[in-house]
């Protein structure tokens, strides 16, 4: 290289994930934090905006099935984003003449010279006993005592209750605690008294519905389309990554070489996509028994993965402000993405036709796949039916 030549960062996966947590400039001006806070002084991201939000995330799919499984994103957010109205406006208060009157006057410290006399108290001088003869000697017992602060930096270790009496007894506590707290006595786990509760929600399992196929969350180690181009939608890429497909793949010539391949809607696809997601009012053609068009998927890139089971405390939320309630789904499955690796040592790779290239044709869900959906469903939340789904809004994919 020579000396006049710049010096080019970045070129190795490491230095590319330090700058990635690129932060776009912070253009509002410099406030003031006051309880209560105002709604927007937080700064939102935009979507396409190169925020790490955008590039890093959470993907949930479902069952490996052989013809490839669909991924979507999970939706993520704050708590406090579900509450929060973009459309809302702050209207000033006008108090009253005699209301102002009872206001206190502001306070304005008085200035006093230093006193030159000594406290009574001095707290410099250390007033603790001090233990000269070291620690005691305890001939083969423990000398480790437990006090009240060693019970409470204790973590306790929570088990899942799995007999019908201790599900009864939980169900129990959780009606007593309900009637306990309140907006007014709870306090936050960090215990900030500054945070104040504001609405206490109702948690239930997902009987809408909602989430009716079993849900894998995946996790890469890279956004699946960074190098995705960008169109006159707003919202070209996360469409693209809400229909994306996962096929599981073999190499024929090693059998221990399993990965899986991300496909994805190509700019045409997309386009028709966004054309079925408009109300049944403004589409031009109805879509009631009558198969889409064919879309077609693409090759991305290639994954490797490693796969978790039974992580019974992993949970997705879903929060619903309107009608007051918050749903859960238990996601005990995890799978850990990472871009795969050409390896030199194979060779026979070379001649291997892999599909580079996938047909999508997506139909309505007959009465009979809705039946088999719902079934499984209330044999996961153990009850015997479930909330149905409107049949012609149900859609399948056959690939």
């Amino acid at each position: 290289m020579s000396k006049k030549e710049p010096k080019k960062y970045g070129g190795d996966w490491a230095f590319r994930y330090i700058y990635r947590n690129d932060l776009p400039e912070y253009t509002a001006d410099p406030k003031i934090l006051e309880y209560p806070t105002a709604p927007d002084r937080h700064y939102h991201y935009e979507p396409n905006t190169g925020s790490v939000a955008d590039r890093f995330l959470f993907e949930v799919c479902g069952t490996n099935v052989e013809n490839g499984v669909p991924c979507a994103p999970l939706r993520m957010g704050f708590l406090a984003d579900s509450f929060y109205d973009p459309e809302r406006r702050d209207v000033p208060q006008n108090l009253a003449a005699e209301d102002l009157e009872l206001l206190a006057p502001p306070f304005e410290p008085e200035i006093v010279e230093a006193s030159k006399e000594l406290p009574k108290d001095v707290l410099y001088i250390k007033q603790d006993r001090i233990n000269m003869a070291a620690a005691p000697r305890t001939y083969g017992k423990s000398s480790d005592r437990v006090t009240a602060r060693s019970k409470a930096n204790a973590t306790t270790v929570y088990r899942v209750p799995e007999t019908a009496e201790e599900k009864l007894a939980l169900i129990k506590t959780t009606f007593a605690a309900s009637k306990h707290f309140t907006t007014e006595n709870m306090k936050h786990p960090s215990g900030d008294l500054n945070i104040k509760a504001v609405e206490i929600l109702p948690v239930f399992p997902d009987f809408t519905d909602a989430w009716c196929d079993p849900l894998v969350l995946s996790l890469f180690d890279t956004d699946p389309l960074e190098k995705f181009k960008v169109g006159v939608l707003k919202h070209e890429k996360q469409m693209a990554l809400e229909d994306a497909i996962l096929k599981p793949m073999k190499n024929p010539a090693d059998p221990t070489d399993e990965f899986m391949s991300y496909y994805s809607p190509d700019a045409q696809s997309v386009a028709k996509l966004w054309a079925t997601r408009k109300p049944k009012e403004e589409r031009e053609q109805p879509i009631d028994g009558v198969e889409l068009e064919q879309l077609d998927y693409p090759l991305v890139r290639d994954f490797s993965y490693q796969k978790s089971e039974n992580n019974q405390k992993q949970l997705v939320w879903r929060v619903d402000s309107t009608n007051g309630r918050v749903f859960f789904k238990r996601v005990p499955t995890k799978l850990t993405f990472k871009r795969r690796r050409a390896k030199g040592n194979i060779r026979e790779e070379d001649g291997w036709e892999r599909p580079t290239h996938l047909e999508v044709n997506r139909r309505p869900l007959s009465v009979d796949e809705l039946h088999k959906r719902r079934r499984a469903l209330a044999e996961e939340l153990g009850i015997e039916e479930a909330v149905g789904q409107d049949p012609v809004d149900a859609m399948d994919v056959d690939v």
